[in-house]
């Protein structure tokens, strides 16, 4: 969180992030995405914000009642977290999502489509495992 980017042209914020993972997915911002935010400390429900909590900044969909609050990833992967009153004094909202860049993976090798490279970067070939099975049973 200490790199610094420009906006593009026509995009007014007041500072940006990186996504450093895939928790916001379904919403389309991926691993690498800049996300540039507004600074303020209140967001309507259901917007996307960036989220002080006492050990880390969180990108996550914002949903407020009465006192607790609940910031919503959008990848079932991840987990909903629930802060209540007594437990809301670390939590605090910083900004509201006004854009995000996406980058373009560039990184694919030269003869290596994306399926190869994905398999690469997860050490884990799904694939494989039907090929033994159909394998196993010949």
């Amino acid at each position: 969180m200490n790199q610094t980017v420009n906006a593009p042209a026509g995009i007014r914020c007041d500072f940006a992030a990186i996504m450093d993972d895939d928790s916001m997915v379904n919403d389309g911002i991926q691993v690498g995405d800049i996300v540039y935010f507004a600074a303020c400390d209140h967001v309507d429900n259901g917007q996307i914000a960036a989220v002080q909590t006492p050990k880390t900044m969180e990108i996550r969909r914002v949903w407020q009642n009465g006192q607790s609050i609940r910031l919503i990833p959008e990848n079932t992967e991840y987990m909903t977290t629930v802060c209540r009153e007594v437990t809301r004094d670390g939590v605090q909202i910083i900004g509201q999502a006004v854009a995000v860049l996406h980058i373009l993976n560039t990184e694919t090798e030269k003869g290596q489509d994306h399926e190869e490279k994905r398999i690469a970067r997860s050490g884990h070939d799904p694939g494989a495992d039907r090929r033994r099975d159909e394998a196993e049973r010949r």
